[in-house]
């Protein structure tokens, strides 16, 4: 069964914003790009650096450490030196609270 964890204010504090969730049972984040939230797995593959310290550039999150980047739609490396993919989650918004779910949208490719 799904389960669904509030993560906080649904309206973000700025465009662009980027930040972990606390107290997830696995290391998670969020980014506001163009009015939708995406959630994504909060720990490069290549060296579990944070990915919620990385920059964000429309739809894609580059890793603070080693440069590595990825596709916040589908989780997929578009630069290494990562070869593994993240796992991106579902949002949903209700009450005014952001929701992500215990569940990837896909398993990582």
């Amino acid at each position: 069964m799904t389960q669904w964890l509030d993560v906080g204010a649904a309206a973000p504090q700025r465009p662009g914003e980027l930040r972990a969730v606390p107290d997830a049972a696995t290391p998670l984040a969020v980014a506001y790009v163009a009015g939708h939230w995406y959630a994504f797995e909060d720990a490069c593959p290549h060296h579990d650096c944070p990915l919620a310290d990385g920059y964000l550039d429309g739809t894609t999150i580059e890793c603070d450490c080693h440069g590595s980047v990825f596709d916040l739609t589908t989780g997929a490396v578009l630069r290494g030196p990562a070869t593994a993919a993240i796992a991106v989650y579902p949002t949903a918004q209700r009450d005014g609270h952001l929701y992500v779910s215990s569940r990837p949208s896909s398993s990582p490719l």
